[in-house]
């Protein structure tokens, strides 16, 4: 019979972390909650983590940073723009699918962290924005209403499926959410 690898606790209090604050909220997040979740003392948190909000920016910039690193690489390949869009859309969705509580952190929890890993999406997506409006491929609109026109479709999916208001899985609406951006976005 084959054993389980047991997790380390640091990748425990991580886990623990990022399931309160998807299905709870940042505010039950405590400590204590964070520590029984984990089943672990606060001692033991601490050991790992120097306080709660050196684990938060631990947490998110993990997970933003295999996303920023995905999408950087969409946006600096030879796809179209409409491609591009597309691709970003379906990887956007594929990791809510695969990780729900962690996207839900990272994407539809508010923040208040100011390291550049926290804003690697939005400056490579301002790139290839300001490559397709040079190109004549998307509309010249100021890019942060480009941003917000792409962030808040891109992101209603994984909200309303949340909520219960839409069934999953999340890639299921890769193509109706990339023919709405292309609408918002493009000059075609």
């Amino acid at each position: 019979m084959a054993t389980r690898k047991r997790k380390n606790k640091r990748e425990e209090i991580i886990e623990s972390a990022v399931w309160l604050i998807a299905h709870e909220g940042m505010q039950a997040a405590t400590i204590r909650a964070i520590t029984h979740r984990a089943g672990i003392t606060e001692g033991a948190l601490y050991r790992h983590f120097k306080s709660k909000s050196e684990l938060l920016e631990e947490i998110y910039e993990k997970l933003v940073a295999r996303m920023a690193e995905a999408k950087s690489d969409i946006a600096d390949s030879d796809l179209s723009f409409d491609d591009k869009l597309r691709t970003w859309v379906r990887v956007t969705y594929e990791f809510y699918d695969e990780y729900p509580e962690a996207f839900t952190f990272v994407l539809l929890t508010p923040h208040r962290l100011d390291k550049d890993i926290f804003h690697r999406q939005g400056k490579t997506f301002s790139r290839m924005f300001v490559d397709a409006v040079q190109s004549g491929k998307a509309r010249d609109i100021e890019i942060p209403l480009a941003q917000s026109h792409f962030t808040g479709v891109i992101l209603n999916v994984p909200r309303l499926i949340n909520e219960g208001n839409l069934s999953g899985p999340a890639t299921s609406y890769v193509n109706d959410v990339a023919g709405a951006v292309r609408r918002l976005l493009l000059t075609e």
